[in-house]
């Protein structure tokens, strides 16, 4: 009558495989008075490990089974012997979180009767508890604007201190973060959030926030609600915390090492090297990313997880605007001096998959189903985490993942330990779609339009380039719109075209330019700031929330000229009251800088895959990890 499905002969720990349930998703999962089977005394330790196996294999397959804010309840005794179960525990090895425990009441359940399987026991006592758990390994899509609040303000604890689990209460919805404990590098700046270009001078360590209580009750204010935030310690075996503390020991000394470095600068002499001394305008301090670099060469490991097959996994593409995801992916598989095969030696670990190639593979393009990304990346998660200690020992703050698609932000969304806490790497730097550089790392967008990375450098001097700037391209996104609004073939000193004449050369013209006109499209990263690099023609970005690749360590006032949105009617002005000296120096810079942005294969020192993987070093140095 009220359109219900009965199905019989249900194995709850096996339920997600069942052929009418396990392409479905719900909202509620409940399970009522779970019970292995009456063999022996309730308080014999094997019926209880029996009991606990059951309700283990629920929470594994319902954690799979639910919806964004779905929940898991269960109606069990809280009593001795029952409360050995730890019905808590078992959930959490699952990613789920407490919500509430509440009373049992019988005249809810006006016609149940005793089915415990023996006689003797009182049905109210026996059931007098509910328990309540609540999963939330998917965010919505567009959480509403409590949420949106609360995020940003919990954002701002800087995610305090990683052996602590945040359940987070609010009024329409729950969902399960994590919090960490960062500790900056000095030497090292990082990204105002709202801003794409302005970095702070302040080299000093931030503040660290660290809950001294074994569980502590605070309030955060969201817009017009207040949420309660509850910290508890996880377990973990004795074993990892051994491991773990000796990781951390090693980068505790690096860190003392990097800030040592910082005081006494001014009285050492530039560090040895046989390839390239870092020296120049191009880096914010170019001591400090040195002495860094040649860190993360003598002792950076990673481990790369074997799980999962080509074409989603360990693949990519490596030629057209997305090809820095396959080359990266490539020579990480390959390489065999940061990649070691002993993840208990890993600062970082890598998840191998590629989202160009999912939405390749996976995604419909009338069906435009993007739940595709939702279901390979959280059960992907969902395997290594089950299978490897190192994801739930850190709740993913030493893991990382990249893309350089235009969805790659969203790809990490329906994980949330992924999106708040691991280390994204992304081409779409955006941080008004929640990219932190605090924790994540930009890299730049190279289109290798047929996968060839050699004669790609290099251009004509200074004096054989007559044409003050120059853009072509199609009219992507608002601030093109803009752009060609007020100089589409305008200006025959800037020469801003939607489509290039016929006979007209692409590179002709980059290499003909003094400046190259650089906007974002629909996404912030453009392809066109490497291809200006690489034609020794200055850069010229016009972008909104767009964070630099590398731009912890380079400088870039140094070779490009960043020019606001509101400011393109006024472009050539702008470009014509740079000095000709200042444009010979940036013209010199741009050429210096040039060697951190290309592609070799194999890599070389100080080439994109060594400045991709500087960058991830630096994340995993600026989070600690401690029990």
């Amino acid at each position: 009558m009220l359109g219900a499905t009965i199905l019989h002969g249900v194995d709850a720990t096996k339920m997600k495989l069942h052929t009418d349930l396990k392409m479905r998703k719900f909202d509620r999962i409940i399970y009522n008075f779970p019970h292995a089977g009456f063999h022996r005394k309730e308080d014999d330790a094997f019926l209880i490990r029996m009991h606990k196996k059951l309700v283990l294999g629920l929470f594994k397959n319902a954690s799979g089974m639910l919806r964004p804010d779905g929940e898991v309840h269960v109606n069990h005794k809280t009593s001795p012997p029952f409360d050995r179960w730890n019905i808590e525990e078992l959930a959490s090895m699952h990613s789920l979180g407490l919500i509430e425990c509440v009373d049992f009441r019988i005249e809810d359940y006006p016609d149940a009767t005793e089915k415990f399987g023996v006689s003797g026991y009182d049905f109210e006592e026996v059931t007098k508890g509910t328990l309540r758990t609540g999963f939330a390994r998917y965010m919505n899509e567009t959480p509403n604007a409590d949420i949106r609040g609360y995020i940003m303000r919990l954002e701002e604890l800087h995610r305090m201190s990683i052996e602590r689990l945040a359940w987070l209460r609010g009024s329409q919805s729950t969902s399960w973060f994590s919090s960490l404990r960062w500790t900056w590098i000095p030497g090292f700046r990082s990204a105002s959030s709202s801003s794409t270009t302005h970095f702070t001078n302040d080299t000093n360590l931030l503040p660290l926030h660290m809950w001294q209580d074994e569980g502590k009750l605070v309030q955060l204010k969201g817009p017009g609600k207040k949420f309660n935030v509850f910290y508890v310690s996880p377990r973990v075996r004795k074993g990892e915390i051994e491991k773990l503390d000796k990781l951390e020991a090693g980068l505790g000394r690096i860190r003392a090492s990097i800030r040592e470095a910082v005081r006494n600068q001014n009285h050492l002499q530039s560090l040895e090297d046989p390839d390239y001394v870092p020296q120049g305008k191009i880096y914010r301090n170019d001591y400090i990313f040195h002495r860094s670099y040649l860190l993360m060469e003598k002792l950076f490991k990673i481990f790369v997880y074997e799980e999962g097959e080509p074409p989603l996994f360990h693949n990519g593409p490596c030629n057209n605007i997305y090809s820095t995801e396959g080359l990266f992916i490539h020579l990480m598989e390959i390489n065999d001096k940061f990649r070691t095969k002993d993840p208990d030696e890993a600062h970082v670990y890598f998840l191998p998959f590629s989202v160009v190639m999912i939405i390749e593979y996976l995604f419909h393009p009338i069906i435009r189903d993007k739940a595709v990304l939702e279901r390979t990346i959280g059960d992907y998660v969902r395997i290594i985490s089950e299978k490897y200690p190192y994801w739930n020992r850190s709740l993913g703050a030493d893991h990382f993942m990249l893309s350089c698609h235009d969805w790659g932000p969203r790809a990490t969304w329906y994980v949330p330990q992924l999106y708040f806490n691991s280390i994204r790497v992304l081409c779409n730097a955006n941080t008004s779609e929640r990219f932190n550089p605090k924790k994540d790392a930009s890299f730049p967008e190279i289109n290798l339009i047929t996968g060839e990375i050699a004669g790609l450098i290099g251009g004509p001097p200074p004096s054989s380039r007559s044409i003050l700037g120059f853009f072509a391209g199609g009219l992507h996104g608002r601030i093109r719109a803009i752009l060609l609004q007020y100089w589409k073939e305008k200006d025959n000193d800037l020469q801003i075209y939607e489509a290039l004449p016929e006979g007209v050369s692409y590179q002709e013209m980059m290499n003909k330019s003094k400046y190259c006109i650089c906007p974002s499209g629909y996404e912030v990263a453009s392809p066109r700031i490497v291809e200006a690099i690489y034609a020794e023609c200055v850069p010229v970005l016009i972008s909104q929330d767009y964070v630099l690749p590398f731009s912890d360590v380079l400088d870039w006032d140094a070779f490009s000229v960043q020019v606001p949105v509101s400011e393109i009617p006024n472009l050539k002005r702008i470009l014509m009251d740079i000095p000709e000296d200042e444009y010979l120096r940036m013209h010199e810079r741009v050429k210096q800088v040039q060697r951190h942005f290309v592609v070799n294969d194999p890599p070389r020192r100080y080439d994109v895959f060594h400045m991709i993987l500087h960058s991830i070093w630096l994340r995993r140095l600026n989070v600690q990890i401690s029990r």
